[in-house]
């Protein structure tokens, strides 16, 4: 290869977009497992969320695009069109370019249909789940979840709010109603209709329909966490009575601006005094205050409680060690996983060995 070429998959780390299917190709636990890019958080690292399940942060020097048809070597500054990655014998018709994009969405349509069906008509329990969730995150999808979970929330909001057929509106259009209360959805959509005008309705169109309402109307947000438990159950997210001193509990903390960098962290309960909940979370070193409507309690067996305690106390002595970036992203994915695989058990046990850590379980 001369100093003109770089090969594609060089060509590629440089181009990894949200979505994109990739293997990873050089990882001391992950070489090989293929996923999809759900986020890209900094300029050289990704989020996949892995066929096998789990979401990990890798670098992208460490992936690959997946199932691509690039040759090995290709020019630097080359676009890749199809005329590098097809020959002219093979380039499609735009008949035939037309008619695929039909039949992607059309499987597109059917995929969310399908969803919808399983999650209305019980078919989780048919399979053994206690819900639709716990399906969605089982081993029998061998797909990017995260994709599935969008379409059946798109698929949800057609069918029981907007008495639309499944499969109406295209996906990324009904992403922002997501922010709004359920009763709203119609009423930012034509919103969103009026700010089209002629031209097609787009995503950015919903979003400034929505971001409109919002400004005008605090009460048109979405219900908090907090809301939809007090009106199922009838009781707090998380009464004293039911937490403990070194409880595992999640902070819920969006809505305050102090507690937003904590969302979705489990810490373990050190005090509780008359307002606040005194959590230490491990990952940040530090101790919070949250109040109740912050917190949500979560039931779990005393086992899964003392083996989050032990985490705790593991993460903590990780930290006085100087972690590489890809170390500290996997304690943080254990920081917002209450109930931790045998895979992310063995990353501490390798971890702690790697700097050299006496394990305090």
């Amino acid at each position: 290869m001369d100093s003109h070429t770089v090969s594609s998959m060089d060509v590629a780390s440089c181009n990894f977009q949200v979505g994109d299917r990739v293997m990873v190709a050089a990882h001391p636990l992950l070489a090989g497992r293929k996923g999809e890019i759900t986020a890209l958080p900094s300029p050289d690292a990704g989020i996949v969320a892995l066929d096998s399940g789990g979401r990990e942060r890798i670098p992208l020097s460490c992936l690959k695009l997946a199932d691509c048809l690039m040759s090995n070597d290709v020019p630097v500054g080359t676009s890749f069109n199809i005329e590098v990655l097809a020959s002219a014998e093979d380039r499609m018709s735009q008949a035939e370019a037309i008619q695929c994009v039909e039949q992607i969405n059309h499987h597109c349509h059917q995929i969310r249909y399908l969803l919808v069906e399983l999650d209305s008509r019980g078919g989780y329990l048919a399979l053994g789940f206690a819900s639709m969730s716990q399906l969605m995150r089982s081993q029998l999808f061998d797909k990017a979840r995260s994709t599935l979970q969008k379409e059946l929330q798109a698929g949800r909001i057609e069918k029981e709010y907007l008495n639309l057929p499944v499969g109406t509106m295209p996906e990324r259009q009904l992403r922002p109603l997501s922010k709004l209360k359920p009763e709203h959805y119609s009423l930012a959509l034509s919103q969103a209709g009026e700010i089209a005008g002629d031209r097609p309705l787009t995503e950015k169109d919903v979003s400034a329909a929505v971001a409109t309402m919002l400004l005008l109307d605090k009460n048109a947000a979405k219900r908090s966490i907090v809301d939809v438990v007090k009106e199922r159950t009838h009781i707090p997210l998380c009464e004293r009575s039911q937490c403990r001193v070194e409880d595992a509990i999640v902070v819920r903390g969006f809505k305050n601006a102090d507690l937003r960098p904590y969302d979705g962290y489990w810490g373990i309960v050190q005090h509780i005094s008359e307002h606040f909940y005194h959590i230490y979370i491990s990952l940040k070193g530090e101790t919070i205050q949250c109040r109740e409507e912050e917190v949500e309690y979560m039931e779990m067996s005393d086992g899964d409680r003392i083996t989050l305690l032990s985490v705790s106390a593991r993460i903590s002595n990780l930290l006085k060690a100087e972690l590489e970036a890809v170390d500290y992203a996997i304690l943080e994915t254990m920081q917002r996983s209450l109930y931790l695989t045998q895979r992310q058990m063995r990353y501490l046990e390798v971890m702690e060995k790697d700097y050299g850590m006496s394990s305090t379980r």
